[in-house]
Order: C-alpha cells, then sequence, then structure tokens
C-alpha cells in the first residue's frame, strides 16, 4: 500500500484514502483507493493489458499497466468526490 497526496479527501468522511495495488491476486488485479477511516472503495482501476498471441487472449500485468491502473483509480476517485462536492 501506498500513500499518495494528489488524492482528494474521502467524499463520505473527508479522510485521507490510500493507494492498494492488486497485481498476481487471480482474478482481483486492479488499483483502487481505499478510505482510511470509514474504508470506502474508489473504482478499479485495471492493473493488466488484454492482448491476443493469435491463438487466445492472455491479459499480462505490465509497470506500464500497473502505473495505468494507479493513475485510472485516482482519477476515478476524484470524480467521486467532485461529484459529491457538487451536490
Amino acid at each position: 500500500m501506498e500513500k499518495t497526496s494528489a488524492l482528494a479527501p474521502c467524499p463520505f468522511c473527508g479522510s485521507e484514502g490510500k493507494l492498494i495495488v492488486l497485481t498476481q491476486n487471480y482474478g482481483a488485479n486492479g488499483a483502487f483507493i481505499r478510505c482510511e477511516r470509514c474504508k470506502a472503495r474508489g473504482p478499479l482501476g485495471r492493473t493488466w493489458e488484454t492482448h491476443f498471441n493469435g491463438e487466445r487472449l492472455y491479459t499480462p500485468t505490465t509497470p506500464q499497466s500497473i502505473e495505468t491502473g494507479k493513475r485510472d483509480a485516482i482519477r476515478g476517485c476524484n470524480a467521486c468526490t467532485a461529484l459529491a462536492g457538487a451536490q
């Protein structure tokens, strides 16, 4: 788990969140933000890429896809906070 400062506060309780990245987790791969206080969870940013090798699809996890998943998780969580603030 790693903290990130580019993150808006939790839309439910206003607390800080942590960026959590799961890889090699058998179908539960991804990155998401979890609130430290109320444990609310933001949308999942996928940390894998889908490829076709001519015969079958496969989904490797690469350093680039992990970084993309982290950015997507932060963007998604910040968008939820912005929506909550607009209401």
